[in-house]
């Protein structure tokens, strides 16, 4: 909407228009109330089930027994139309043993077409998994499968198990897993994932691979599995901690750019050793990647210094059809200049419409050290060139927000509405898009605060030059 004048602007009814949070107040009022969160088998046991489709059972940290997993077992072989079930079994410690009740209890499963398992921290080896496997592919029509089973001891024999069942899920969708803390080594890795090529409807992938020693070795066995899976549209790898080099990041990145249909990419490898040559491969190799619509991108901890950051900046505007671009680089040596070189390249992709970006904490040393007020200013004169960018989120320092206003306000001139959050939300699951609108449904109150306190400051400012006048006419 454009505005003939300042008035037109301060009058207008911004207020009033659907906002989403006023959206989202209306859809909290028109939603139908959610299931029933479960927090014993006995309770389940008194529940009338027998028609159900969905059951969630929460057992977090409860230190369950026999006859718990009997009951379930029970309840199970009663909902024969079960096909959603979110079974959280956190911190139950309940070892191989107990697993064989488990999976008596799921092999009675047989139509679910979701399923979110949580087994983190249950001291479950090889023994456990390959028993666990045997139960869950009988779930033969699964089309969304969450699995945590991190903290474990299953190996890399025991993962190698696991990947067999997986590639068993022929209408498989989304797969969420988590094998986080267990070590399972290159060939774990390997073995995890090199059957999923045959679930030819696989789409999404979240997986997530803290702290299991895959070296350059794994994240190569990694990349070229994943390359496999043709219709592959949304890929998240969780790769912190696993010693994993420049040449392994090389690799793995260079093995990623064949995966025709991937739009969606997030990689997080905070706490590796890439250095400047593993982020510019890193570049180099998703520039063969130019159908990308959104980079997330967690490089924090890694020896990645100035030079790396901008010959990774060179390779940007390859990435024509990038419309979110998320970078982390904390705990690394950049600089001004190369963060300047960032912001340049910017500029030339043309549809970038978010940036995300954390840079503090550099070595220990404070932000302000590092980018003083006039760099960042600099800064943001370049991002004012990006003509789609309409969200902005840099690192926390409020010393720097009156730039970001005057930004902010440049770039409403042009007609554009911008957001700017200073604060970073990492912990925030939210979905990126919704959260955007709500913050600029608060930042809109926010312009208009700022312009109707300057605007009143100014008139009175008048007004008091004006008594001036008339009292030295008078005199």
């Amino acid at each position: 909407m454009q505005y003939n004048s300042f008035l037109d602007f301060l009058n207008s009814p911004l207020k009033n228009k659907n906002s989403p949070l006023q959206n989202k107040n209306q859809t909290d009022q028109k939603q139908i109330e959610e299931k029933k969160i479960y927090q014993s088998t006995q309770e389940l046991l008194s529940s009338s089930l027998a028609s159900d489709t969905s059951i969630h059972l929460d057992l977090n940290y409860k230190l369950i027994g026999e006859q718990d997993l009997t009951n379930l077992s029970s309840v199970f072989k009663k909902c024969v139309n079960l096909s959603i079930l979110k079974l959280i079994l956190n911190g139950n410690n309940l070892g191989d043993k107990l697993i064989l009740f488990l999976c008596n209890a799921l092999s009675n499963c047989v139509n679910l077409s979701n399923l979110k398992l949580d087994l983190f921290y249950n001291n479950i080896t090889e023994q456990g998994i390959s028993n666990l496997s045997s139960a869950l592919v009988k779930c033969s029509n699964l089309q969304t499968l969450n699995l945590d089973i991190k903290s474990n001891n299953i190996g890399s024999q025991g993962a190698q198990i696991l990947g067999q069942m997986l590639g068993q899920y022929l209408q498989l969708q989304t797969l969420n897993l988590n094998t986080s803390f267990n070590y399972i080594g290159p060939k774990g890795a390997s073995g995890l994932v090199s059957t999923l090529e045959n679930c030819t409807n696989l789409t999404e992938i979240k997986l997530d691979l803290f702290v299991c020693s895959l070296c350059e070795q794994g994240a190569l066995y990694l990349g070229s599995a994943l390359a496999k899976i043709k219709n592959l549209t949304t890929l998240s790898l969780g790769l912190d901690q696993n010693k994993i080099d420049f040449k392994g990041t090389q690799d793995l990145c260079s093995e990623l750019s064949k995966c025709s249909n991937l739009k969606y990419l997030t990689l997080c490898l905070f706490g590796n050793n890439i250095r400047d040559l593993g982020i510019s491969g890193l570049g180099s190799a998703l520039a063969n990647k130019t159908n990308l619509s959104h980079l997330k991108l967690y490089l924090q901890s890694n020896f990645i210094g100035a030079k790396g950051l901008s010959m990774f900046a060179s390779t940007l505007p390859i990435q024509s059809k990038l419309s979110i671009l998320e970078l982390d680089l904390s705990k690394n040596d950049i600089d001004f200049q190369s963060l300047q070189d960032l912001c340049s390249a910017l500029v030339k992709m043309p549809k970038l419409q978010a940036f995300i970006l954390f840079f503090e904490n550099i070595f220990d040393q404070g932000l302000e050290e590092i980018i003083n007020e006039s760099d960042m200013e600099s800064l943001l004169c370049i991002l004012a060139k990006c003509t789609q960018l309409s969200t902005l989120q840099m690192p926390h320092q409020y010393q720097y927000s009156i730039y970001l206003i005057n930004f902010f306000i440049f770039k409403r001139e042009q007609n554009h509405f911008e957001f700017f959050d200073l604060k970073r939300q990492t912990k925030n699951k939210e979905n990126l898009t919704d959260q955007i609108n709500k913050q600029r449904f608060l930042f809109q109150s926010l312009f208009l605060q700022f312009f109707k306190l300057s605007y009143i400051r100014r008139l009175k400012k008048t007004k008091v030059l004006k008594m001036k006048r008339l009292v030295s006419i008078k005199n």
